[in-house]
């Protein structure tokens, strides 16, 4: 008996969400299947992908456009339609695995497009690198940059050494790339998640955003996103989440920053 006491007094190992994930890629076809039914509840619930998406609903509601480039699956899209309940979509994703992922959110958020290509400085073809671990492709991780890919740090916090295992490899493919600036658009609001190649996308809408004066929010801006987008007169803050405002960015480490030439008071 005093074994068995010991056995169950043991403390169980708590499972985060990424060790979640990685545990589910042992099993393909659940893991495809449970992606959509967990963003679909997180939506219902009005529960946001990520809480800096809050900072949309800072600003007036708009039945503007919100661009949604490096869409996935489809997240950012829902997360946006919780704070700007009117707002058109227009979501741009280079990866064709996640048309299906689109079509679904599509349905779910409404006033939604999207388009199968990625967004960049120039029109052409480019090759397209995705992340594959046990046959699951890690799609949150894609990039058009391999060295992206493989240092990626958070891709390396999901699988550790598991990176150097047999069970994953980089797979790539030919994908359309167009320039932003030639769709003539005039979003209301942008953002970009694109994995290392938010400069290449910015420079090719610089004249959409010299235009339009859209709230900008970039995941992990590099410095030379952050002075091309000053030269534009857009200004970096992170959002509060206590305050529910935008303060200015003076350094702190962030993973989502929005660029913007006004600030709106908090809700």
């Amino acid at each position: 008996m005093p074994f068995y006491r010991e056995e169950l007094s043991m403390p169980i190992p708590r499972l985060t969400t990424q060790d979640l994930k990685v545990w589910l890629t042992r099993f393909p076809r659940i893991y495809a299947r449970a992606r959509l039914p967990y963003a679909t509840a997180r939506f219902l619930m009005r529960r946001p992908h990520d809480i800096d998406y809050a900072a949309f609903g800072l600003f007036p509601q708009s039945d503007g456009l919100f661009l949604d480039i490096g869409a996935n699956a489809g997240m950012s899209s829902m997360s946006l339609r919780i704070y700007q309940r009117q707002a058109r979509i227009l979501a741009i994703e280079p990866n064709p695995y996640h048309e299906p992922d689109l079509k679904w959110t599509q349905r779910v958020v409404r006033r939604m497009d999207y388009a199968i290509w990625a967004a960049g400085d120039v029109d052409g073809e480019a090759d397209f690198y995705i992340p594959v671990y046990r046959g699951v492709p890690i799609t949150a991780e894609a990039s058009l940059n391999r060295e992206f890919v493989q240092e990626s740090p958070s891709l390396r916090n999901q699988l550790g050494a598991r990176m150097h295992s047999p069970d994953f490899k980089i797979d790539h493919r030919r994908i359309a790339v167009r320039r932003m600036d030639d769709l003539h658009l005039t979003p209301a609001f942008v953002k970009i998640d694109v994995q290392g190649h938010e400069q290449a996308v910015l420079e090719g809408m610089a004249t959409t955003l010299d235009r339009c004066s859209a709230p900008v929010l970039v995941e992990a801006p590099s410095a030379e996103t952050a002075a091309f987008m000053a030269s534009f007169g857009y200004r970096p803050y992170s959002y509060d989440h206590e305050g529910n405002r935008l303060v200015p960015l003076n350094g702190q480490p962030v993973t989502n920053v929005m660029f913007t030439r006004t600030v709106p008071s908090a809700g």
